[in-house]
């Protein structure tokens, strides 16, 4: 390994240990779907979801500010913390189980963009408020063999910019003020993941 790739790598990791992790658990996808299904009907396939190997990105992240006090928020990712959803969204069609025959896992890609707007104020000074955030989230699926690659841009209104809209049964309203940034960013992650993998599904 040269010198410039030594430099590179070690910056990547001061950059993902100062950032604060968006952690993607599966707590709001578990409410997308059918979730009754996912828990209450007998299933007669079996699927594993393949953790591979697990690194924290650093986000690309965009603001609409550029006062010179302001310091931009540096968030980072689990790449498979994809799965956690994933496990959601399978769960429905399929016991998942550790050593199935059909194997499936995901991954969030690095080029993935956090864009965050500020409120800006009649004298054109920002005030310390979000008015939205838009993801445009990058995943790769592996589905039994298959592999593909899928974007999504998503607002903080859970609403898909530039895309068609897919029938989800959301059963929780984002509220930003209530919410903390990493929070939000979360919600909006892990509904843009079921919501590429609900659009594969259906071809």
């Amino acid at each position: 390994m040269n010198i410039k790739r030594i430099f590179g790598v070690t910056v990547l990791m001061a950059l993902s240990l100062c950032a604060t992790e968006v952690k993607v658990d599966g707590s709001y996808s578990k409410l997308l779907g059918n979730p009754f299904k996912a828990k209450l009907e007998t299933k007669t396939q079996d699927i594993s979801i393949v953790q591979g190997e697990s690194k924290l990105i650093p986000l690309n992240v965009e603001t609409n500010r550029n006062d010179f006090s302001f310091r931009k928020p540096e968030l980072s990712v689990l790449n498979t913390a994809c799965n956690n959803v994933l496990k959601s969204f399978v769960a429905e069609d399929y016991n998942v189980v550790s050593n199935a025959s059909k194997k499936v896992s995901c991954e969030i890609l690095p080029s993935t963009v956090v864009k965050i707007d500020y409120v800006m104020k009649e004298d054109h000074s920002f005030a310390n408020q979000i008015s939205d955030i838009v993801v445009h989230l990058v995943i790769r699926v592996n589905d039994n063999g298959k592999t593909y690659e899928d974007t999504i841009d998503m607002n903080k209104d859970l609403n898909l910019k530039g895309a068609m809209q897919y029938e989800l049964s959301i059963r929780s309203e984002m509220n930003i003020e209530s919410l903390d940034l990493e929070e939000n960013v979360k919600k909006i992650f892990e509904n843009a993941i079921y919501s590429i993998l609900a659009k594969n599904k259906k071809g």
